[in-house]
């Protein structure tokens, strides 16, 4: 059985994961209807974006380490 800290940590960084997706599909629709009138607005786009893609990847890495070290230890 997992500690209160454990889920609360796991609900925390998927929280993040979420809330980043919904924001980059956000900024997607943004960067899409500015560019149909004319704007450029590619670094105001690219630099929030691989931000978002930063923090997926560190969580996910999270998960997969973690996810490792129970079967390592066999607690999984």
């Amino acid at each position: 059985m997992r500690s209160a800290k454990f889920w609360i940590k796991a609900l925390l960084l998927t929280a993040i994961t979420i809330a980043c997706i919904g924001h980059m599909l956000f900024l997607g629709m943004m960067e899409f209807l500015t560019r149909q009138q004319g704007a450029d607005i590619t670094f105001a786009y690219w630099c929030p974006l691989a931000i978002h893609i930063t923090i997926i990847l560190i969580c996910i890495l999270y998960w997969v380490n973690r996810v490792l070290y129970w079967y390592k230890n066999g607690t999984a």
